[in-house]
């Protein structure tokens, strides 16, 4: 799993009890309590010539909290055969090319206790495609001095990848945090 949020990524992907809008990829009810419009960007470079780009729009309005976000992981590395016989000679014979991308929208009632995320997924290796739909669900209760969240992950059919069906990655994550 690659972390949308520098401090998901830094507390371990362990942010589904927190109040700022940044952990929504961990919990969609973290939107309850935007009070201003914000956009986060990220890019990361990662080995072999992978590049990850993420973003994500904030939008309070009314009596509700929007987002709108994308994640985009590609790579177009060069492809080679390597010669067994001699390991340090290879030929380049053009480009591999992968790419995952995710578009979502999320809504969350302002001062709520609950959220949902509805994703579109689309995956690409080659000439290989699947393309599906799943959402995420999630709590976010607050009492005095303690935060409690629960998010239910990836809840959506199976997506069909070289004629077989793959059940998405669902995940269910329980936290709590001090105040």
């Amino acid at each position: 799993r690659i972390d949308a949020s520098a401090r998901g990524a830094a507390l371990g992907s362990s942010s589904v009890a927190d109040e700022s809008e940044d952990f929504v990829f961990y919990n969609p009810a973290c939107l309850t309590n935007l009070e201003r419009k914000k956009v986060s960007l990220m890019h990361i470079s990662l080995y072999a010539d992978i590049n990850y780009e993420s973003g994500i729009v904030f939008y309070p309005y009314k009596k509700f909290n929007f987002s709108f976000d994308f994640n985009y992981l590609h790579t177009s590395a060069p492809r080679t055969i390597i010669d067994l016989t001699q390991p340090y000679e290879f030929e380049k014979i053009g480009k591999y090319k992968f790419e995952d991308r995710l578009i979502g929208f999320g809504i969350s009632p302002r001062k709520g206790i609950w959220g949902v995320k509805l994703k579109y997924i689309d995956e690409r290796i080659e000439e290989e495609k699947a393309k599906g739909t799943a959402f995420d669900l999630g709590i976010l209760i607050r009492e005095e001095k303690f935060l409690f969240g629960i998010s239910l992950l990836n809840i959506g059919p199976p997506v069909e990848y070289i004629k077989k069906k793959e059940e998405l990655p669902r995940t269910i994550s329980v936290g709590g945090k001090f105040l």
